[in-house]
């Protein structure tokens, strides 16, 4: 275990006035699985052998929608729902940092219309924000781990955490505090405005963790690898003398070589387990791939975490994936692989592991049989009986899906597959006008974050970027004018569905 050493002076974040944050916006606008089932070892996966066909596409699902901002663009948004009913959602504004971005929290209550935005309230929190991700605890308290600009030369990011425990509207109700920075982990990043990051939880207590990488050799020792941080009580203070974050390192170092983690999925076992799930550059290379790494006691000492080898990675940047746990503490993944030669990969499956998780051959995956590069950003939750949910991208960008499955989902046929929104829709519900030497445009669909309420209604955020074509003509060259493409805004949606 490691008290953490805090690198700069602590950094409170500046919590401005409650905001009627609905004025920007327009008015309008456990699953079964077949024990049965026989499988082989493919690459890039494990490959349910059956059949099962598919089932006709049902109706599109009555819903409402919402754009969280239309005056402020705005990323990394993410949605959760409380015992009740109620709707937390938090994004980040991204726009350039010399403009101060900072991290949204909204709130609507139970019972309201969460599809107008006239129901939706919150804060406005930090400084530099680069990215935000929100959890509430099982009493609907909004959690929120915020990465920021470093404020200190050198350095990559800063980890802000912020609670609100009543009365979130009300800025006053908010402490924060800062937890870390990181140096040298740019290079291993993908935009965060278009990967999902999943990395912040609570554990059943409800208590904050999160996984990080660092590269810092500004310090003594060298500080590398990635890092499993937590708090047990006082979370939102964090003095240099007396610290209440804390973290252990589960990767692996020899020498002058280090293991690389890329974006890790975290969750929990009903007992509190920490349950990890992330691509890994490890040091022999030829061993890389995602690996599923797990702690079941005194997870504050790095010996006590183990792994396993789950599947190849593929290339490209578009490879993702979530990890859940279901009541019975048994994982359920949803992993969507890269590209291969041949035209192979960029399909989206269904994994899963009921006993000794620390073997591969216990884990078992089942193609979903969507379109290939359909399946994108996959993000998996389970429904009071433990029954797979999964929000994902249609191809392309091109709009957001959602499956689901009520019993026997080791089967393909028992999964029921829609299309919530495509891009010709999005594109009617916001025709954003292009400026004049733009001659085209459409808005891409990103990262999905997917909530249950109680009665397991889905909600989806997700981020939208429309994107043009634009002539550009330098005057100080002349080779006259040539086409660029430019983001012309970005902005997250929410999605509010009935139970399918």
């Amino acid at each position: 275990m490691t008290r953490l050493t805090l690198v700069r002076p602590l950094i409170f974040i500046s919590l401005l006035a409650g905001l009627a944050l609905a004025a920007l916006r327009p008015a309008a606008v456990q699953a079964q699985e077949d024990p049965q089932a026989t499988f082989k070892v493919l690459l890039p996966f494990v490959t349910f052998q059956a059949g099962g066909g598919t089932t006709p596409p049902p109706p599109p699902l009555p819903r409402k929608a919402l754009f969280m901002d239309t005056v402020t663009k705005i990323g990394t948004g993410a949605v959760a729902s409380d015992a009740l009913g109620g709707l937390h959602t938090a994004y980040a504004h991204t726009v350039p940092l010399v403009d101060h971005p900072q991290a949204v929290y909204e709130y609507c209550a139970a019972g309201a219309d969460c599809g107008q935005g006239a129901n939706w309230h919150g804060v406005v929190l930090a400084d530099d924000v680069l990215e935000v991700q929100l959890a509430v605890t099982e009493a609907g308290q909004p959690r929120l781990l915020i990465r920021t600009q470093s404020a200190q030369s050198g350095y990559d990011s800063d980890y802000l955490y912020a609670a609100c425990d009543a009365a979130c509207t009300d800025p006053a109700q908010w402490a924060s505090t800062y937890i870390l920075s990181t140096y040298g982990t740019s290079m291993f990043a993908i935009s965060d405005y278009t990967s999902p990051q999943r990395y912040f939880a609570l554990d059943p207590q409800g208590r904050p963790r999160f996984v990080y990488f660092d590269r810092n050799y500004f310090i003594e020792p060298d500080h590398i690898g990635a890092f499993y941080v937590y708090c047990d009580a006082d979370c939102t203070t964090n003095p240099a003398g007396d610290p209440h974050w804390f973290e252990t390192q589960i990767s692996l170092a020899q020498g002058y070589q280090y293991e690389v983690f890329k974006y890790s999925a975290l969750a929990f076992t009903p007992a509190g387990q920490p349950r990890v799930l992330a691509d890994v550059i490890t040091l022999n290379t030829d061993d890389s791939g995602i690996y599923y790494v797990a702690c079941d006691d005194l997870c504050e000492a790095g010996a006590n975490w183990q792994r396993v080898r789950l599947a190849d990675r593929g290339s490209g940047t578009d490879v993702s994936w979530d990890l859940e746990v279901d009541g019975q503490g048994r994982p359920r993944a949803a992993y969507y692989d890269g590209s291969y030669i041949n035209n192979g990969g960029e399909i989206l499956y269904y994994v899963w592991c009921d006993s000794d998780c620390l073997t591969g051959a216990a884990w078992h995956g089942l193609d979903l049989e969507l379109p290939q590069r359909t399946g994108k950003h996959p993000d998996l939750e389970l429904d009071g009986q433990g029954r797979p949910r999964l929000a994902y991208l249609v191809q392309g960008g091109g709009g957001l899906g959602y499956a689901w499955c009520e019993t026997n989902c080791g089967v393909v046929g028992s999964w029921t597959k829609q299309v919530v929104e495509t891009a010709a829709a999005l594109a009617a519900a916001w025709p954003v006008a292009r400026p004049g030497h733009c001659d085209a445009g459409l808005w891409d669909s990103l990262t999905p974050v997917l909530t249950l309420d109680p009665a397991g209604q889905p909600r989806i955020a997700y981020d939208s970027a429309y994107q043009t074509r634009c002539w550009y003509d330098d005057p100080n060259d002349n080779q006259g004018p040539y086409l660029t493409f430019h983001e012309l805004w970005h902005t997250v949606r929410v999605h509010i569905l009935p139970k399918p």
